[in-house]
């Protein structure tokens, strides 16, 4: 996505410490349209 322009990009999953070996870095937790829980929020710049 970075070669087309596309810069930072966000993921939400519930998994921890997947892709922080990737380059994802933790942004902050976050509550979806009509879900009950708060996920995990991930930037990658």
């Amino acid at each position: 996505m970075k070669k087309r322009g596309v810069s930072p990009i966000y993921l939400v999953t519930d998994h921890t410490g997947f892709y922080e070996k990737y380059g994802w870095e933790f942004y902050c937790m976050a509550q979806g349209d009509d879900e009950p829980e708060m996920t995990r929020l991930y930037i990658h710049k």
